[in-house]
């Protein structure tokens, strides 16, 4: 799918060789006394636990607003670079529904998470990103690192880490989409979600893309593996014989956030449940959507 914006080869990035921090600051609309106080941000962050599922408790690590605002900056900037065609998020204009209907047509579809994406993610890697990849200077890339990272890893909370994620591991991703060229088939990525699929995946090539995400630090899990059958899930969504559909779960949310706002006790409870049943109306509306325009 094409990506409409105006977007520029990684060379032509204005992080790309960027070698004075006086550059740097006026890049991301900042004085130098602001850049060196963000480049060491640890207190400027926000923890706590938050639900994701039955019995799942994710650590939300979020920047505060200043800092936040500089990460927004990154992560504009960042986002103009083309990406790879096979990159879905984060990515203007695709979404895990079009990401999903890439593989409509494959006779087997293999799915495959990469576990903790962000906390396993170090800080190691954005520094090799900036300074290996972009051409920083070790000080530029360093701050830039600072900035980007907490407590040694991406944040979990950060409008940048989907992005980031992504470039720290810029080596391991164009290797992982070649591999798979190779062997005849598609690949999409959705953040930590790997999709693969054609008339055949070969068990080896799977084998050889899990060698290299363990040599780059990371780990495998959640395989799920169609050959033939319908329906199939591919990133939350169903795929039966070349449509899209909702699962039956979201659907159940959908009635039961009716429910509950129905029985809210205050407005402020009805409010953020209200938010929350336009996220997943809007959800149901997309996939509707991606029926009638045709693959992404």
């Amino acid at each position: 799918m094409a990506d409409k914006r105006t977007s520029y080869d990684l060379r032509q990035s204005p992080f790309f060789r960027l070698r004075a921090k006086r550059k740097l600051a006026a890049l991301l609309q900042l004085s130098l006394s602001q850049l060196s106080k963000f480049s060491t941000a640890d207190y400027l962050y926000n923890e706590w636990d938050s639900k994701v599922g039955e019995g799942k408790i994710r650590r939300i690590e979020s920047p505060r607003s200043e800092l936040a605002k500089v990460q927004r900056r990154i992560a504009e900037l960042l986002s103009r670079v083309t990406l790879p065609d096979f990159l879905y998020c984060p990515a203007k204009g695709r979404s895990y529904v079009t990401n999903a209907k890439q593989h409509s047509d494959g006779k087997q579809v293999l799915c495959l998470d990469v576990a903790s994406y962000f906390p396993s993610t170090p800080s190691r890697r954005v520094f090799w990103f900036f300074n290996h990849v972009m051409e920083c200077s070790p000080d530029v890339a360093a701050i830039l690192t600072s900035l980007a990272s907490y407590k040694g890893h991406l944040p979990t909370g950060s409008s940048l880490s989907p992005l980031m994620s992504f470039y720290a591991h810029w080596d391991m991703w164009q290797d992982i989409g070649a591999l798979v060229r190779e062997a005849g088939c598609k690949i999409t990525v959705y953040m930590d979600d790997i999709t693969i699929s054609g008339t055949q995946v070969p068990e080896k090539l799977i084998w050889v893309i899990k060698k290299r995400i363990y040599r780059n630090g990371l780990r495998y899990h959640k395989q799920k593996r169609f050959s033939g059958e319908h329906p199939r899930e591919v990133t939350g969504v169903i795929l039966d014989q070349g449509r899209v559909k909702l699962p039956h779960r979201q659907h159940k949310k959908i009635y039961g956030l009716r429910r509950d706002i129905r029985r809210a006790p205050g407005e402020v409870e009805r409010e953020m449940l209200n938010r929350r049943l336009q996220g997943r109306i809007a959800q149901a509306q997309q996939v509707a959507r991606a029926n009638d325009q045709g693959a992404g």
